[in-house]
């Protein structure tokens, strides 16, 4: 008989630890609203959620890239546009100066206007965002164009790199171009093509008088001009991808965030029932266990 009390007393005991267990479990998950806070807690879970955590800090990442080049292409874009308006007001100024009506006198006036509207098209290559010029290729600490009356096209040589290996990169892994130099946009080596080259040619026509050479310079305007548009649309293009990209990544991210919640987060429902239950337990068990005869050993050798 002593032997049968003391074994009851020991399963009590052990019911009794295990519930408090459940009770401290629940209480944890209640106060911190974490099912998995530590490997014990859920052995076989914790490798997917370390790798889903890092999966969500490298999509954060790249996310945080595509932000900074969504500026840096947006600021891009925006400057080829007013790039577009000011070679499409040279073409306005070749053509008043072509025109049989204007005086001759008038083409010095109109090719200083032009001189005028280079110097913003050489501010335009120089566009910087926080401090890095956008058009200067890999040397982007180097402004790429300053305004050179003496040289052919009318500016000093292009002072940046001839590439630009500046690259985003989407949750994918896939990367992709996002700029190109200003020499590709405004001085290009191609027959025709040079902004800055068709510009200072009409320039120098009208300071000339040279009404053949003005024609000649007029039809370079237009194929600078679409080369121009050119530019602009891969600036376009790539607002598109990174737009994408972003999006992309957004959606991703939440994705990873349910994964994340489901492994780690606590069911508070369940755990608050858990919680009320174990109370509740407890509270019968020690009321029960307080009910049980108490015998001492005296008791059972001469009662």
């Amino acid at each position: 008989m002593i032997q049968y009390l003391d074994t009851a007393n020991q399963r009590f005991l052990a019911d009794i630890q295990r519930t408090q267990r459940r009770q401290n479990v629940a209480e944890e998950q209640i106060s911190s609203g974490l099912r998995l806070r530590v490997a014990s807690d859920d052995p076989d879970h914790v490798d997917i959620l370390l790798a889903t955590r890092a999966e969500l800090q490298n999509s954060r990442q790249i996310r945080s890239n595509l932000d900074q080049y969504k500026t840096e292409v947006d600021t891009a874009e925006t400057t080829l546009q007013s790039a577009v308006k000011a070679l499409e007001r040279v073409r306005t100024l070749g053509t008043q100066g072509l025109n049989d009506a204007s005086p001759a006198n008038q083409r010095p006036t109109l090719a200083n206007e032009v001189v005028a509207v280079l110097g913003q098209l050489v501010s335009t290559s120089r566009a910087s965002v926080q401090g890095r010029y956008l058009f200067s290729g890999d040397t982007d600490q180097v402004a790429p164009y300053t305004v050179d009356l003496s040289q052919p096209n009318g500016v000093a040589p292009y002072a940046g790199a001839v590439s630009s290996t500046r690259l985003a990169e989407n949750q994918n892994g896939v990367r992709f171009q996002i700029s190109r130099t200003a020499d590709q946009i405004f001085d290009s080596t191609v027959p025709g093509k040079s902004v800055f080259g068709a510009v200072n040619a009409l320039r120098l026509a009208l300071a000339n008088n040279d009404t053949p050479g003005i024609q000649a310079a007029l039809s370079a305007i237009q194929t600078a001009a679409d080369h121009l548009n050119n530019q602009l649309a891969f600036y376009g293009t790539a607002q598109n991808q990174i737009s994408t990209a972003i999006d992309d990544g957004s959606k991703l991210e939440l994705s990873l965030k349910a994964q994340i919640s489901e492994i780690q987060d606590a069911d508070l429902p369940s755990a608050i029932l858990e919680l009320n239950q174990t109370k509740i337990g407890l509270a019968a068990a020690y009321q029960a266990h307080a009910a049980l005869p108490r015998k001492s050993l005296f008791d059972y050798l001469f009662g």
